[in-house]
């Protein structure tokens, strides 16, 4: 598994640094796929 400096470091190196504005928020990725795997679980629930 992978720790959070493992993580990090390998995020660092493999993404420079972005101008501010240029990538979307991992925040909205998660609330967005959080989601839709709530809609399937309430869905399969029924």
């Amino acid at each position: 598994t992978f720790d959070d400096e493992t993580f990090l470091a390998i995020d660092d190196s493999a993404f420079p640094a972005d101008p501010p504005g240029t990538t979307v928020a991992p925040s909205d990725q998660d609330r967005e796929v959080s989601g839709e795997l709530a809609s399937i679980a309430v869905f399969k629930g029924r």
